[in-house]
């Protein structure tokens, strides 16, 4: 007896894509996974050369069986001819191998593994990420030369030509012109070898001369109607236009103060490398001012910023009383959409936290469209700092938030929660 083999693929087309986005699912899902555990393990700074993200993957697909436990279940089982009842068989051997993929006789089946580039890793990283509460504001000066598609051209560079347009023109005018067809002289030339197989007489002498007359006259008409015409091609045009666009600055200020830990500092270090690689991809005009302070605040520049060594007391008021500083110089609140973002260990005098917790309720708030505090500790505190305890007499409204970090591993999903683009998330962030 033959075996035979029925391939059903072909009865449903739809159903290859059907599976191939259910994969595509499930390692979308596989992925998100794996790149959160790379940023709480590697950190953000390792992003540019991610290596081998190894994901295993269930390759099975989901199927339906019956609930045991419930009814009362009938079954038949066919024999077969090797065993029979009383028999003892034997256990079968496995291999040595105690990998997961190990099966039967010592074989085994490899993960399902793929390699992700540091493009495809941003692209996971940033997706659903914005800054909250950007607005259109009155843009003066504030324009980016872009490229945009404005038609066709008869001429230009051959990198531009469109072949599918030009193609479909010279369809339309050999049409519209009645160009003969191979097809045409092919028919013609049928006849006049019909006519000549007959016998010969006046008439069918007459029909032939007609017939070769009327294939000459085509002939030399689809010689006159080229294929291509110059006036077929089409280029395709673009111009460079000026396009006005949101402008919006962001303020870094970080605490580098001696009560700051070198963790504490890594800690507000990764979060601000993490806000620039988000606002570099992005959004190509956004500004970034850093500030940081110890008794007295500075602005520097952005290496200064994440390698500078500087260190000693602490006022926090003065890295506040600096960005409005900045902002009433540079940036008038009609044009430019502001952001806030303070990094500390929440270690300050009394007088100086309620000094600087009235500066941000009173004269910061009002004129930011949104302003985090991100207070950094190297274990639980036994209490809350004296600058928690002072942004948390401030009412909240939706546009400021407070969160605690600890660990690398936090640094993500607070970053996360504080920029997430829909109004949920950011709900979440201002709690």
């Amino acid at each position: 007896m033959r075996d035979l083999i029925i391939d059903h693929s072909t009865t449903d087309p739809g159903s290859s894509i059907l599976s191939e986005q259910r994969l595509r699912d499930r390692l979308d899902a596989e992925l998100k996974t794996k790149i959160d555990n790379l940023l709480a393990t590697r950190g953000v700074t390792d992003l540019s050369d991610p290596g081998q993200v190894k994901v295993r993957i269930d390759l099975k697909e989901p199927m339906f069986r019956l609930d045991l436990t419930t009814g009362r279940p009938e079954m038949v089982f066919t024999g077969n001819p090797i065993f029979k009842a009383g028999d003892r068989i034997e256990k079968e051997k496995v291999g040595g191998g105690s990998g997961p993929g190990n099966g039967p006789g010592g074989e085994s089946e490899d993960d399902f593994v793929f390699e992700v580039s540091g493009n495809e890793i941003e692209k996971h990283v940033l997706k659903g990420l914005q800054l909250p509460n950007m607005e259109k504001k009155t843009l003066l000066r504030r324009t980016i030369q872009t490229i945009e598609r404005a038609g066709y051209k008869p001429f230009g560079p051959p990198a531009t030509l469109d072949l599918l347009r030009s193609s479909g023109c010279a369809i339309g005018r050999r049409k519209a012109l009645h160009r003969p067809s191979l097809e045409e002289l092919a028919s013609l030339d049928d006849e006049i070898s019909n006519l000549e197989s007959e016998p010969d007489s006046e008439s069918i002498r007459q029909a032939a001369a007609a017939l070769t007359t009327e294939r000459e006259r085509l002939r030399r008409k689809r010689r006159s109607i080229p294929y291509f015409d110059p006036m077929d091609l089409k280029f395709r045009r673009t111009d460079i236009v000026n396009e006005p666009v949101t402008a919006a600055v962001i303020f870094a200020l970080m605490d580098v103060s001696a009560s700051m830990t070198q963790k504490q500092k890594d800690l507000a270090k990764r979060f601000y490398w993490l806000l620039r690689f988000f606002l570099k991809q992005e959004y190509r005009e956004v500004e970034i001012r850093y500030i940081r302070h110890t008794d007295v605040a500075q602005e520097v520049n952005e290496k200064e910023f994440f390698f500078g060594t500087k260190s000693g007391g602490t006022v926090v008021v003065s890295a506040l009383e600096k960005m409005l500083q900045i902002i009433k110089q540079d940036y008038p609140l009609e044009q430019w959409n502001i952001y806030g973002c303070q990094a500390g260990d929440g270690d300050a005098g009394s007088d100086d936290a309620l000094e600087s917790a009235a500066l941000v309720e009173t004269e910061i708030l009002p004129i930011v469209q949104h302003f985090a505090y991100l207070e950094c500790f190297e274990r639980s505190p036994k209490g809350e700092t004296p600058l928690w305890q002072a942004y948390g007499t401030i009412k909240k409204p939706s546009h400021f938030a407070m969160k605690k970090v600890s660990d690398v591993s936090e640094i993500w999903p607070v970053f996360k929660s504080l920029f997430t683009s829909d109004d949920k998330g950011r709900r979440s962030a201002a709690a």
